[in-house]
């Protein structure tokens, strides 16, 4: 059974993806317990900043699930396309920090045989819309993203894809390489990191991975690689960004961070598909600045997510 909840649209950044408690391990003992979840954790980086989101996902009605509406609630992102399942459970992920504070991970995931029995949003051209990780691979969902990009795209608003690859890629698993290359054609802005192309494509050289996403629609491209350069390639501008260095307390989040930072200046500049191929490099450095920011602040907190105290030093950037 599923149970949808109602909340009023408005322009914003939608965001589809994985709701999940992620509990996080530290030299063998529990450190938090925090809901989580790739595009989870942009939108509370979004939200938090003051950028109107909505959320597509579903997770159980139980003690975790209920956990993770109130804190969605509490953020105010909207919860008007969530959906609770009562069969099943709500997913679990153990985060485990190694000495360089990097996580590795373990996933307890029941889902029902049926899911998303809510209704959808529907798009204009103000709107974003931001996908990826596991949720935009597993077969049982594949109904509802396509619904979404389907939607998104004839509204005109600007699709972002982060592919969030854990693992290397089964170069015989079809399925999941014509669903990847399917992501990666309907995509107006791709976000990846250098381990996301390796394990896709085995190269992370931005304009390699260009050339190999094609037919696309992509109007640019980022590679991140931790502390190492972030590459940029659109069909106008190659160019490598330095990365400042900060004192690391926690990864799990950066990138989704990072991918928040792209989408605030986009979004606060009030950029619309069509001005994307129009804008100057000048620009586009200047989004990078603001999306390495917004990943420092998450590296240097507990959170998954920008803090609270961050949030003014972070919206006067925009």
């Amino acid at each position: 059974m599923v149970i949808p909840i109602s909340n009023k649209a408005q322009s914003r950044i939608v965001g589809f993806g994985e709701a999940l408690l992620d509990i996080i391990v530290e030299d063998g003992s529990i450190r938090n317990a925090i809901p989580g979840g790739s595009v989870f954790n942009t939108l509370v980086s979004l939200t938090r900043c003051g950028i109107p989101t909505d959320f597509v996902s579903d997770f159980g009605d139980d003690t975790a699930g209920r956990m993770i509406l109130r804190f969605l609630k509490e953020e105010n992102i909207g919860t008007a396309y969530i959906s609770l399942f009562s069969e099943g459970l709500t997913a679990l992920a153990f985060a485990e920090l190694n000495m360089n504070k990097d996580a590795s991970y373990t996933f307890y995931k029941q889902y029902p045989k049926v899911r998303f029995q809510g209704h959808l949003p529907n798009f204009d051209s103000n709107d974003f819309f931001a996908f990826g990780s596991f949720s935009a691979l597993q077969n049982d969902i594949q109904f509802v993203l396509q619904t979404l990009i389907s939607r998104a795209k004839e509204a005109g608003s600007i699709v972002f894809y982060d592919p969030n690859i854990r693992s290397k890629v089964n170069k015989s698993d079809q399925i999941t390489l014509d669903r990847l290359k399917s992501n990666f054609s309907q995509a107006d802005i791709i976000r990846g990191s250098n381990e996301d192309f390796q394990s896709i494509f085995d190269t992370s050289d931005s304009g390699k991975i260009f050339d190999l996403i094609q037919p696309s629609f992509c109007k640019f491209l980022i590679v991140t690689s931790a502390s190492g350069n972030i590459q940029f390639f659109s069909p106008k501008y190659r160019f490598e960004q330095k990365v400042t260095a900060v004192k690391v307390v926690n990864t799990i989040g950066a990138g989704d961070a990072f991918n928040a930072g792209i989408l605030a200046t986009l979004f606060s500049k009030g950029v619309h598909l069509n001005d994307l191929e129009h804008c100057s490099q000048e620009f586009f450095r200047k989004m990078i600045a603001n999306a390495e920011v917004f990943a420092a602040h998450v590296c240097m907190s507990p959170e998954n997510y920008v803090n609270r105290p961050a949030v003014l030093k972070i919206q006067n950037l925009l």
